[in-house]
């Protein structure tokens, strides 16, 4: 799913005196194509304007095969950065950008050079939030073919722990979904304590849990 926009929804209603006066505030610079933005930033910076092309938010783990986005957005973007490398999400450009990185208070000198570029900055991040929430309900479907999936593999037992043999690319290729969403999809059933994930099986922690949390979302 790609958002359509324009890049004058970041610089519409400055004259390029004012847009110009924006950017000099941050480091413009040019990321090539598959790179990691957070390689790209300096000491001190959080905030990146992407002005170009394309870039994805991708989950960061081991068995991600680099080929497709997750929640992809066309320029432009305002991205928020972290070197913390515990999270389980980054940013990744598709294809060669033009990227002007802040520090925040180099954003809030910005912002008060000019209202109304704060004021845009604003209505790009509602876009993407949006963009973000139709995105996540549009897989919401994901969650019900994966807990089916995982539920069908494990031997009936109450709601004792059960073991799911599978890998993820089984689990892919049975449920439709990428790898690299059934990971994504995985790591939440973690986060809320109903499975675990091991090298070929997954513990099923509370399959009374998992059966009900499709009707939960």
């Amino acid at each position: 799913m790609k958002t359509q926009r324009k890049i004058e929804s970041l610089c519409q209603g400055l004259p390029w005196q004012e847009w110009d006066a924006v950017l000099a505030h941050g480091r413009h610079t040019r990321v090539s194509g598959n790179a990691w933005l957070e390689n790209s930033m300096e000491e001190g910076e959080t905030t990146a304007l992407f002005l170009s092309g394309r870039v994805g938010l991708r989950a960061l783990c081991e068995d991600v095969d680099g080929k497709e986005a997750t929640v992809p957005y066309s320029a432009p973007a305002v991205l928020s950065l972290t070197d913390e490398p515990m999270l389980e999400s980054a940013h990744w450009v598709l294809v060669q950008s033009t990227v002007c990185f802040f520090t925040p208070q180099r954003l809030l000198n910005a912002f008060t050079k000019s209202p109304k570029f704060a004021s845009n900055l604003v209505a790009v991040l509602h876009e993407q939030a949006t963009h973000s929430l139709r995105y996540t309900t549009t897989n919401d479907d994901g969650l019900r073919r994966l807990t089916a999936s995982l539920l069908s593999r494990s031997a009936p037992s109450g709601d004792c722990k059960r073991e799911v043999v599978a890998t993820q690319s089984q689990l892919a290729a049975e449920t439709g979904l990428s790898r690299q969403w059934v990971n994504r999809l995985l790591k939440e059933l973690e986060k809320r304590g109903l499975a675990e994930c091991g090298r070929g099986h997954i513990v099923l922690h509370s399959p009374s849990g998992l059966e009900a949390l499709p009707t939960q979302y």
